[in-house]
């Protein structure tokens, strides 16, 4: 993520990356971001509040995981309605459907995650709300309560039968 915000750092000037979380050695990192003007560091626990307001900040949340099970910055994301940019790892791609509801980037490839962040940053604002109000739908038909209420209900029927 650092090396791609460093090469788009060069190319464009219309963007800002936030790093935020917990790191244990956060030095080795900042150490390779090139240009701070682009960087927002949050490096420290988040409390929910805090972490809600990084979330409002964000158009895009990018998830450069090597490896994913379940990601519960995805899910947070969606619930704020940011679109996400994420590696093409099986548990994003059953997911994300690129261009669609989200992007998605070549696993370990800083080239790729360069090319679809600069993708974004020259989409425009029609473009980018198409992609959204798609995330938006996508949640609503597919992390509805309501709809797992109903899923439960059945599971339930049908063992008690």
């Amino acid at each position: 993520m650092i090396q791609a915000g460093n090469i788009l750092a060069s190319r464009h000037s219309n963007f800002e990356i936030i790093i935020a979380g917990e790191c244990d050695d956060f030095t080795r990192y900042e150490k390779q971001i090139e240009n701070k003007d682009f960087y927002e560091l949050k490096i420290s626990y988040l409390s929910k509040e805090e972490t809600q307001e990084v979330m409002m900040k964000a158009d895009i949340l990018v998830l450069p995981y090597r490896q994913v099970t379940q990601s519960g910055p995805l899910l947070m994301a969606f619930n704020f309605g940011i679109i996400p940019l994420a590696s093409d790892l099986n548990g994003f791609q059953e997911i994300v459907k690129n261009g669609h509801n989200g992007f998605l980037f070549k696993n370990n490839s800083v080239d790729d995650l360069v090319k679809k962040m600069e993708e974004i940053i020259l989409m425009s604002n029609s473009e980018r709300e198409t992609i959204h109000q798609n995330l938006i739908k996508y949640v609503s038909e597919n992390y509805n309560l309501s709809k797992f209420v109903n899923m439960y209900k059945s599971m339930l029927e049908t063992v008690a039968k």
